[in-house]
């Protein structure tokens, strides 16, 4: 009962911030160059991971450093934190996600505003070649590209299938790997209302070169060291 309250104050807060910083936005996404929208939109997110610790208890700890330059960020996906945390961490970054979300009043409003790359997953071919050619036009104006391999959140401690996405970009920008892992879906699970007080421990890797792999390969490289990133998370807590 008192998880579901302390969620429901997180959520009002959230709700709040969103609509205030969303409507503000607006007008910023008419004076500010795409970088700077970017930073603005950075210290939404910033906001609400720090009332999420405040109302909830969930805290975070990064392992690891994110190197300055352009990268195709990939890692698992497991929660609405992640996605939140990754927008100013790895900031400038276009994140490829579903058109649908920019609809979402003040959120999507507020998505449109960082560079996404939006496209449409029933169209599986089109939407790859949007990724590819957008991806790369990104990369070349100093952004990285955040891709979700797994395309939809998994639940906590476990893995879903890894589409080529991220591996495709990389090989054909010649662009390296950020790969990242975590265990976001345990304190902050996208099918509950409830959070669990605790600290995510969140991994950023070393970049994968793509060199002369073939996509396949490097998703491989890639889904293997999400593997182990994770693993070495959970045993971690015990």
């Amino acid at each position: 009962m008192w998880s579901k309250l302390r969620a429901l104050i997180f959520y009002f807060g959230y709700s709040i911030f969103t609509i205030l910083q969303g409507s503000l936005g607006l007008i910023v996404a008419l004076c500010l160059p795409p970088k700077l929208r970017n930073d603005y939109i950075a210290l939404w997110c910033r906001t609400v991971l720090w009332w999420l610790k405040v109302t909830c208890g969930v805290s975070h700890t990064i392992e690891g450093t994110v190197p300055k330059g352009a990268f195709v960020v990939a890692g698992n996906h497991q929660s609405p934190w992640e996605t939140i945390l990754l927008q100013f961490l790895m900031s400038p970054v276009s994140t490829v996600l579903k058109k649908e979300l920019l609809r979402i009043p003040f959120f999507g409003w507020a998505m449109a505003m960082m560079n996404p790359i939006a496209i449409n997953r029933e169209d599986g071919r089109g939407a790859a070649k949007q990724v590819l050619k957008e991806g790369k036009e990104h990369i070349e104006s100093g952004f990285s590209v955040l891709i979700f391999p797994e395309g939809t959140r998994q639940p906590a401690n476990s893995l879903g299938r890894f589409n080529r996405g991220a591996a495709n970009l990389a090989v054909a920008s010649k662009t390296p790997i950020l790969p990242f892992a975590h265990n976001g879906g345990e304190f902050w699970p996208s099918e509950s209302l409830a959070k669990t007080p605790g600290n995510i421990h969140f991994i950023v890797g070393e970049p994968i070169e793509p060199g002369d792999l073939t996509a396949r390969e490097l998703n491989q490289k890639l889904e293997e060291w999400i593997q182990q990133a994770t693993d070495k998370i959970a045993a971690a807590e015990q």
